[in-house]
């Protein structure tokens, strides 16, 4: 994993090497017994659209006690022309597993970090979106997440609006369904919170602690990725 070659230089039009080191973008995906789900959402990033000033890879970390979604991203690796790396955390909890995508980007010397969920699947200029330029110089950037329900809608279901928020709108926090953020949250001692065990609700602590200590949240609706919703979490 840490063979990543790190001396990345952006080339020219006329392919030539030139000085200006693209930034590292760690997209982090934590997976846990959805081998289907985990496919389709890979297969939507290794197709994303970058512009040439970053270098993104994609790391998948397996959440399961024993290594099993190492065969999944062993599929996509000969066919990807986005890296992507596996790391395993056998400790039970999204915290650690999302805590295993932080350690992993400061060993890669990675800029910024991305996280999507593995029942997502992202729209191809998801990753572009995130890092547009005029979006640069905020610390935490949060996408729009739409939900997928079957037809017919289930009584109780209210679907959200493609347009919650003002685009730019500044947030009080964040969650890593759809999100991007400077590495300098990690390098501030921030991590998710594995005392949380299973009960959730640690991204919302990460983020909302990183708007305390200073760093500006703000939402972007361009940046879109799709969750089907589960078919165990349709009933009244």
């Amino acid at each position: 994993l840490m063979e990543i070659k790190l001396e990345v230089r952006r080339r020219s039009p006329s392919g030539e090497k030139t000085n200006m080191q693209p930034q590292i973008v760690v997209v982090g995906v934590c997976t846990y017994k959805r081998p289907n789900m985990l496919r389709a959402c890979l297969d939507s990033l290794t197709q994303q659209l970058v512009s040439p000033d970053i270098f993104v890879t994609i790391v998948v970390v397996d959440n399961e006690p024993t290594p099993v979604a190492d065969v999944i991203v062993d599929e996509f690796g000969p066919i990807t022309p986005i890296p992507i790396y596996y790391v395993h955390e056998p400790i039970r909890g999204i915290a650690a597993a999302r805590n295993a995508v932080l350690e992993t980007a400061l060993d890669m010397e990675a800029a910024w970090i991305a996280m999507i969920d593995d029942d997502e699947v992202a729209e191809p200029d998801w990753l572009a979106a995130l890092m547009a330029e005029k979006y640069r110089s905020v610390p935490v950037l949060m996408g729009w997440q739409e939900m997928v329900y079957p037809d017919p809608l289930p009584f109780w279901a209210v679907p959200k609006t493609k347009r919650a928020v003002e685009e730019g709108q500044g947030m009080k926090t964040a969650y890593t369904n759809n999100v991007r953020f400077s590495i300098d949250l990690v390098k501030a001692g921030l991590r998710f919170n594995e005392a949380l065990g299973l009960m959730g609700g640690e991204d919302n602590e990460f983020f909302v602690s990183a708007k305390k200590m200073g760093f500006e949240i703000k939402r972007t609706n361009k940046a879109i990725t799709h969750e089907k919703a589960h078919s165990g979490r349709l009933t009244y």
